[in-house]
């Protein structure tokens, strides 16, 4: 649950109008830092390259092809992203890659190694590695638990 839900469900089982008053001042702080810092002007900058990210985030996609792209050097643009971004080209493009796996094996129709091949790891193992050091677990394992989870939902 994260620090929003946190403070909506505090909100909600709010008793008392100044505990909720209390509670909905501290969601609006939150909601104008998180609004300032996505609407800095260096963040208009980054916001067509991670655009670009996630619309190609299944090609050989090197952090060269993306400053051919748009213009930018190659130096210039790796510590600008890690700078902006608080992680790594490599760790962000991983991150991505990983969340629309997540989704890919949620689904259930590709095996795991068509899987990896759909969200840009050419190498199974490699696929499996990253996968279990961001998630947690294998990909597998975590099909297995999320199939699991929905059939005990129903």
């Amino acid at each position: 649950m994260n620090t929003f839900d946190n403070m909506r469900k505090r909100m909600m089982e709010s008793y008392y109008v100044e505990d909720f008053r209390t509670e909905f001042e501290m969601v609006l702080e939150e909601l104008l830092v998180y609004w300032n810092d996505n609407n800095k002007p260096e963040n208009n900058k980054i916001r067509p390259i991670l655009d670009y990210i996630n619309e190609h985030y299944y090609e050989e996609l090197t952090l060269t092809e993306i400053a051919d792209h748009f213009g930018f050097n190659y130096n210039y643009l790796s510590t600008y992203f890690s700078s902006i971004m608080k992680e790594g080209y490599s760790s962000y493009l991983n991150q991505v890659r990983i969340k629309k796996a997540c989704v890919f094996l949620e689904q259930g129709e590709l095996p795991i190694s068509e899987v990896g091949v759909q969200t840009g790891y050419l190498e199974h193992s490699y696929f499996c590695r990253v996968f279990k050091k961001k998630v947690g677990c294998t990909p597998r394992e975590y099909r297995k638990k999320y199939l699991g989870r929905v059939a005990h939902e129903n």
